[in-house]
């Protein structure tokens, strides 16, 4: 799998295609977890009124991308490194989502997310813990960034929660009528209420396969235009492979770093 040379506006860019990824930038989140060294001890300094969760910014999406770039494998050595504070992390989050706990809710999501994708332990309740927090983040869409927006529009469709597709990604509301094989090219917001539309009306894998692979195709370009991060790949692939798929979750991620790849 490959892409164009140029971005959207023709321009040079970063590592574009997946080759270039998985050879220059997985090497550098490999190596990157050393930095991740003390996040424990980070962790274990921070104090109320600000959320522990928060030192899982930049954690989350070096450990997501090291999942898809090298594996599940490799990616549990950073799982390991934040095993202990996954306890005291969630005990903070007592009361529903508000304005200062919505994006380090953000950073748990997605870091849990790639747990379940790759198999690792969660907690018990972490299906419902999504649900709920999703449900609550909904109404505050206009406090996250664009980027955070569209990962969690990704979320919802993981997490079988179609009628939330909207508000996280500003978009009309769901069509009654579903048409496969479509795709959407950069548009993450439609490709997300596709994928949405899709599980309203039970569609199959094969049904998104040509959205999913235009979406995996051009992620470099996001990647490198910092449009979206590695933690909505595989909230995508989980809706994809897994809530349409049937495939199940634990398998999620290797199914993904055999797509990009072709291992």
């Amino acid at each position: 799998m490959s892409a164009n040379q140029s971005g959207p506006s023709g321009s040079a860019a970063g590592p574009v295609t997946w080759p270039e990824v998985v050879a220059k930038l997985g090497p550098v989140h490999e190596n990157g977890l050393s930095f991740f060294d003390n996040l424990n001890e980070r962790i274990g300094r921070i104090s109320p009124p600000r959320y522990a969760a928060g030192a899982l910014g930049g954690f989350d999406d070096s450990v997501t991308a090291l999942a898809v770039l090298r594996g599940c494998s490799t990616a549990s050595k950073g799982f390991a490194l934040f095993e202990q504070s996954m306890p005291r992390i969630l005990s903070q989050f007592t009361a529903p989502i508000d304005r200062d706990s919505a994006v380090p809710a953000v950073y748990v999501l997605s870091y849990s997310n790639v747990l379940r994708c790759c198999n690792a332990p969660v907690p018990s309740d972490a299906a419902e813990t999504e649900k709920r927090w999703l449900e609550q983040l909904a109404p505050r869409t206009r406090e996250l960034t664009e980027v955070k927006r569209h990962t969690l529009a990704l979320a919802a469709c993981a997490a079988a929660l179609p009628a939330l597709v909207p508000r996280f990604a500003d978009i009309p509301p769901l069509p009654n009528t579903f048409t496969a094989g479509q795709t959407f090219g950069f548009d993450v917001p439609a490709f997300a209420g596709y994928l949405a539309t899709g599980i309203d009306h039970g569609a199959t894998y094969p049904d998104v396969e040509t959205a999913w692979l235009d979406f995996v195709h051009s992620f470099p370009y996001k990647l490198d235009t910092r449009s979206l991060g590695w933690p909505a790949l595989i909230f995508a692939a989980r809706a994809v492979y897994s809530t349409i798929g049937g495939l199940p979750e634990g398998e999620v991620v290797d199914e993904l770093h055999r797509l990009v790849t072709g291992a």
